[in-house]
């Protein structure tokens, strides 16, 4: 394998990675503005931490969101099986220049 390949291969792993993060960030601030407007409170679970959103208003207790750790790490998973798969599907007679 030649530098050049390398250097291509490189590059489509950190914009693939690039891809997730913008893609899950975007999710996130999506659950935030959401839960917002519902009035709900929200706690994401990643790893042992436990972010939590509340806000000025009481929330009454079945107008509660818990993400558990699994649901972050499936998540993640499903973007990165979905990015993957539309990159794949896009650019699948793509060949790098010689």
């Amino acid at each position: 394998m030649n530098v050049h390949k390398a250097a291509v291969v490189l590059s489509v792993l950190l914009l693939t990675l690039l891809a997730v993060a913008l893609a899950e960030a975007s999710l996130v601030s999506l659950l935030f503005i959401f839960s917002a407007i519902l009035r709900l409170y929200l706690s994401i679970g990643l790893g042992p931490e436990i972010f939590q959103a509340s806000f000025p208003w009481s929330t009454p207790p079945e107008l509660q969101v818990m993400i558990l750790p699994a649901g972050t790490v499936a998540s993640f998973l499903v973007m990165l099986a979905g990015g993957t798969i539309a990159a794949v599907w896009r650019y699948r007679r793509w060949q790098p220049s010689t």
